[in-house]
């Protein structure tokens, strides 16, 4: 007698015999029946071992596999389950609750309307069936959306898989953005209508091709990161946002940033490889606006850990941000002192969208003003959305091969085009963001390629160098206002501790002295200097204060400098700053060392 027969002796088990028995399903263990109404009975004996009478255990459920997730952990067992009114529903059983009597087992199946047999040896009959049933079929679980199995298939917010059919979606949890991930029209609808839109506005047509990247940004390699659209009220930005979020979704799709407050992690899991979209800067205050873009551009969530303290893997995602705002994120952080640290910068492009000829658009397509135009797309995009991300998914899993070999040599014309068009472009930081742009111009030329824009080729690399130069330009800006913010930091500090500073010529200062001075530099201690820029980079400061010309550099790489002979007992480094920063109204421009 098999193990599965023999853990079926039991008569206080329900004795109804089973109806006349239908097929066994695929895998089912020995000692196990099915009705004619896909109830499972169970074989037993009565305890001198003689007679054998078959006992109803559940009403209809089957394994229909087994599931793991991507490193092969966390097995569980899929079943489906039959409800009194006929309907099937599907139940993820961890294998660690096919142990013992089954007491959770049996509310996990109950929930999903299973009816099992009230005798208490009934669960324990339950756990062996699951147990020892062996389907063949084999799934990776996920509970987030985005590439799974290296890969070979592409989970939706929504749940949808792409590809390849051997995965089980299990993040229902997510954020309820994810559920904003349904399509409304034909493709064809979508392309004639709304990305027709894109054709003669550079912000609106890079902004969607934003939206492709995201899907290329996991099987290529690429570092995720995002434009910041920064313009007036009513210029047309968030307009392009609800545009842009169209590729994969309703209207719903685009959040604000106020929404990343709580559950941002779940929020970027639901739309990862695909688009954030967040409106209104304003309405996050400057430290959750510094926490939220810190850990978008990081791209992964906070270790936490579960009932028992053992540590729960974090969220993790890739994908494009869509940010819009009406001042840029680092003016928003210095609202409480903050500084927007390099990376974040560059991660997040501060793009000005309210210079265009109306507004943030170039072309009305045929719209009286800026205020139509607007509506027009808003209504066009609410009426026609959620059908391109996914074709575009399904292109590139057609084709991935094509694409690894393509995109990168896109990117790479892409980057001699902006040198030809903008002189060198060797700074890392711009580096970054040309190939984040150039990357959006890839994606939007193989949209077009996989006939989902109805675009012109060549158009999404015109828009993005178009929108290159709109950020080189503000970046500029940018750097000015940081060098005089940096400069006059450093005035302040000096002219309210002058007297802190001693004469270079004398041999013993007090003890509460920041550094010397002699007549043409002030000498200012690495400690001294870190409070003069308290709550900003003391380092990026110092090279704001080289390029103003203020600051004279030491040897090599060294930004302080060696104190010259007999100014204090050892020769250690200090930021030597020019005495001409005293002066009132000095232009931060640089000067000879």
């Amino acid at each position: 007698m098999s193990g599965t027969e023999s853990a079926c002796q039991n008569e206080s088990v329900s004795s109804a015999p089973s109806p006349l028995t239908s097929s066994r399903p695929s895998g089912m263990p020995a000692g196990y029946t099915v009705g004619s109404d896909g109830s499972i009975y169970c074989r037993v004996t009565n305890k001198d071992g003689e007679d054998e009478t078959e006992v109803f255990l559940c009403s209809p459920l089957k394994v229909k596999a087994l599931a793991r997730d991507v490193d092969g952990v966390n097995w569980t067992t899929l079943v489906e389950v039959t409800d009194p009114d006929g309907r099937i529903h599907e139940v993820d059983v961890p294998n660690v609750e096919l142990t013992g009597t089954g007491t959770l087992l049996r509310k996990r199946l109950s929930r999903a309307g299973a009816r099992i047999s009230i005798d208490k040896e009934a669960g324990t009959l339950l756990v062996r069936l699951l147990h020892d049933w062996t389907p063949q079929a084999r799934l990776f679980t996920t509970n987030r959306a985005g590439w799974i199995a290296d890969c070979r298939s592409f989970v939706t917010g929504s749940g949808r898989i792409i590809g390849a059919q051997d995965v089980r979606f299990t993040g229902g949890h997510l954020a309820s953005v994810a559920a904003e991930m349904k399509s409304a029209g034909s493709i064809a609808d979508w392309r004639e209508k709304v990305g027709a839109l894109c054709v003669g506005n550079p912000l609106m047509m890079v902004s969607v091709s934003l939206a492709f990247a995201g899907v290329l940004l996991e099987p290529l390699g690429f570092e995720g990161g995002g434009l910041h659209l920064r313009g007036g009220s009513s210029c047309g930005k968030t307009t392009i946002q609800r545009v842009a979020a169209s590729v994969w979704g309703s209207p719903g799709f685009a959040l604000t940033w106020r929404a990343t407050s709580n559950g941002l992690e779940g929020i970027a899991a639901a739309c990862n490889s695909s688009l954030l979209v967040l409106d209104e800067l304003a309405q996050i205050s400057a430290r959750d606006a510094d926490e939220a873009s810190y850990m978008l551009a990081n791209g992964r969530g906070k270790a936490r850990a579960n009932m028992s303290g053992a540590t729960v893997r974090p969220l993790n995602w890739r994908l494009m941000v869509l940010s819009s705002g009406e001042i840029s994120l680092a003016r928003k952080l210095a609202e409480s002192g903050r500084e927007a640290m390099a990376g974040q910068n560059v991660r997040l492009l501060d793009i000005e969208a309210d210079a265009r000829p109306y507004g943030a658009f170039d072309s009305l397509h045929g719209q009286p003003d800026g205020a139509r135009f607007s509506q027009h797309a808003k209504a066009m995009s609410s009426t026609f959305h959620g059908t391109a991300g996914p074709l575009f998914v399904k292109g590139v899993l057609e084709k991935l091969d094509v694409c690894k070999e393509v995109v990168p040599r896109l990117v790479t014309g892409f980057r001699q085009r902006a040198v030809d068009r903008f002189g060198s472009l060797d700074d890392g930081p711009i580096q970054r963001a040309v190939d984040r742009l150039a990357l959006c111009a890839a994606a939007g030329e193989l949209a077009t390629k996989f006939g989902l824009t109805g675009w012109n080729r060549e158009e999404p690399k015109e828009a993005a160098l178009e929108v290159l130069g709109i950020w080189l330009e503000g970046r500029e800006g940018d750097v000015r206002e940081e060098i005089e913010a940096s400069v006059e930091r450093t005035r302040a500090f000096l002219k309210a501790n002058s007297a802190r500073f001693a004469e270079a010529a004398r041999g013993s200062v007090p003890a509460d002295t920041l550094g010397w001075r002699d007549g043409h530099f002030f000498y200012i201690a690495p400690e001294a200097w870190k409070q003069a820029h308290d709550g900003h980079d003391p380092i990026r400061s110092a090279r704001h204060l080289a390029d103003a010309g203020l600051l004279v550099r030491g040897e090599g790489d060294n930004l302080p400098r060696k104190l010259p002979r007999g100014i204090g007992s050892v020769r250690t480094r200090a930021y030597t700053i020019r005495t001409l920063i005293l002066k009132e109204g000095e232009p931060a421009q640089p000067l000879a060392a």
